[in-house]
């Protein structure tokens, strides 16, 4: 009973009808072809849009871009320039020794035809640091032995010290490479070099001095970092470095020292302050500014004499 109610109100309903109000205009032309315009417009948003969002990138890369730049957040005289260059993988290098050697890494470009405007650039940098041993009355200050860092990891500065090293050597002078860098050592990579043994094995007081060092030509020695210790820091006291430091200046006229970036610890500092001066290397878009300032204001406090950069 109660569907048949619901049928018979369903069915007494007024459906609400439909009616033509008033009849559409056809268009008499065609509508303009917007295409060209359109893409116009979207080619300059576009423009605009990459340049806006190319200099909020740019705002928010905190990298020091310029050498320029990294002279002036440092303030340190420039040294010298080392130029980009890209070697072929392999080692092949053999001009360094005097036996022809079995060979160096490409990167090692000292005395080589292959980059000679790279070889030019750390030639210019030994002279600038040689002048830079010489006071303004023209007295010589004994800087013999250089300690070289950087800021951070990867802007070079065991590249630096293997080419200036071999460049030094190339002027007649008895040039040592020490690898301080325990933490993180490349020099035997670099140089094709064993390193079962080397300078933390000196400051553990497992060998003595004189330690076998690895000859690579007649002006050039390189003594590799040796047994990576848990705790490099620990093995850097200054008596160990002093009488390491004094013991190996007499038997060599350069002493290059590579040690880790200042980021990783105070062992630049700690070599820094037996060595004669530190020369910091600096790589432009690699560094942030806050890794700058933290380096700068360390090597001031650890009262370190820097040459350069």
């Amino acid at each position: 009973e109660q569907r048949l109610q619901a049928s018979q109100l369903a069915e007494n309903q007024v459906l609400a009808t439909v009616s033509i109000v008033e009849e559409a205009n056809v268009p008499r032309m065609s509508v303009d072809n917007d295409l060209p315009k359109l893409m116009a417009l979207g080619i300059l948003a576009g423009a605009f849009l990459g340049t806006a969002l190319a200099f909020g990138l740019d705002l928010l890369d905190k990298s020091v871009k310029t050498v320029k730049d990294g002279s002036a957040l440092f303030n340190y005289p420039v040294l010298g320039v080392i130029p980009r260059y890209s070697t072929p993988g392999g080692i092949f290098n053999r001009a360094l020794a005097s036996d022809g050697g079995e060979g160096y890494s490409p990167r090692i470009i000292a005395n080589s035809a292959v980059k000679p405007m790279a070889a030019a650039a750390y030639q210019m940098l030994q002279a600038n640091l040689a002048f830079v041993s010489y006071g303004k009355v023209g007295k010589k200050t004994r800087s013999q032995v250089v300690t070289i860092t950087s800021s951070v990891a990867q802007e070079g500065k065991s590249e630096v010290c293997a080419n200036l090293a071999a460049v030094m050597a190339q002027t007649g002078k008895r040039v040592l490479l020490v690898d301080a860098d325990m933490r993180s050592p490349s020099q035997h990579h670099l140089w094709n070099a064993d390193n079962s043994a080397g300078l933390s094995n000196i400051l553990f007081g497992e060998t003595d001095l004189p330690v076998d060092r690895h000859r690579i030509n007649e002006n050039l020695s390189l003594l590799t970092a040796g047994t990576m210790p848990s705790n490099p820091t620990s093995l850097l006291s200054p008596e160990r470095v002093k009488y390491l430091i004094e013991a190996l200046s007499k038997q060599y006229d350069y002493i290059i020292i590579d040690t880790p970036p200042i980021a990783a610890g105070g062992d630049a500092a700690m070599m820094g302050e037996a060595s004669d001066g530190t020369l910091l290397v600096f790589r432009p878009r690699w560094g942030d500014s806050a890794n700058a300032f933290f380096a700068k204001s360390f090597l001031k406090r650890a009262r370190t004499r820097v040459l350069g950069m």
